[in-house]
């Protein structure tokens, strides 16, 4: 006996499914620097609490 095939894609896209296959370059660079400042942000922290020991 042979079964009926599915309508339609075995699995979700999870790039589609997340939203991150809308995502344009810049917001994706956007996105890169914001982690990159936050980073220097922590650094600075460290650096000032250290220098004013």
């Amino acid at each position: 006996m042979i079964g009926r095939r599915r309508k339609g894609p075995r699995w979700a896209n999870t790039a589609s499914a997340t939203g991150w296959g809308e995502s344009t370059f810049a917001e994706i660079a956007w996105d890169k620097s914001r982690g990159a400042a936050a980073r220097w942000g922590a650094f600075g922290i460290v650096v000032g609490v250290l220098a004013g020991w």
